[in-house]
């Protein structure tokens, strides 16, 4: 009897591991992509509601200036939907607010905003002014943070809009009397 042994073809199982291992390594760059482009989106559709809604503010405060009712802290009607709420804080400045911002979306936002205006990170009311410091930054405090947002071109509509008499000042598009220390 005589017995011709067949050739074997196929991969070694080391051949598999190395695919997989590729595989595997694509797969995680891939997911760090996506993470990214995600985070891009969230902070673009954040950054449009903010300049939408800074400029409704701007042109409110305008209004104001020409005799017109205070700029008003409701919330806008929710037709430019983004991810994150954002609302107008009753305080000098008129900053916006917007809450439970994750670190990624956050760092993309404050690098946006740092030359227009003043941005500070934080969780809860323990925030912290957003400076260029590439070892350090608020955005990574938590899993979610608080974003409070004072735009340069509000300030400067607010100082703008007043004409007020001596022993005033001009506060939020308002002349107010200045306190006196006795």
């Amino acid at each position: 009897m005589n017995i011709e042994r067949g050739i074997q073809a196929g991969r070694s199982m080391v051949e598999m591991l190395g695919v997989l291992a590729v595989v595997g390594v694509l797969s995680l760059g891939a997911l760090y992509g996506f993470r990214q482009a995600i985070d891009a989106h969230y902070a673009n559709e954040t950054l449009d509601g903010l300049s939408l809604r800074a400029a409704d503010l701007i042109v409110q405060i305008g209004r104001h200036a020409d005799g017109g009712s205070e700029p008003s802290l409701e919330e806008w009607d929710n037709n430019h939907r983004t991810r994150y709420t954002i609302r107008l804080v009753d305080e000098d400045g008129y900053p916006f607010q917007v809450e439970r911002v994750t670190s990624g979306v956050c760092r993309k936002i404050a690098e946006a905003l740092i030359s227009i205006a003043d941005v500070y990170v934080g969780v809860k009311e323990n925030l912290t002014e957003v400076v260029r410091d590439p070892n350090v930054h608020p955005c990574d405090t938590a899993e979610e943070v608080t974003m409070k947002i004072y735009f340069d071109s509000v300030n400067n509509a607010l100082a703008d809009v007043c004409e007020c008499e001596e022993g005033q000042e001009c506060v939020d598009g308002i002349c107010r009397d200045i306190e006196v220390d006795e």
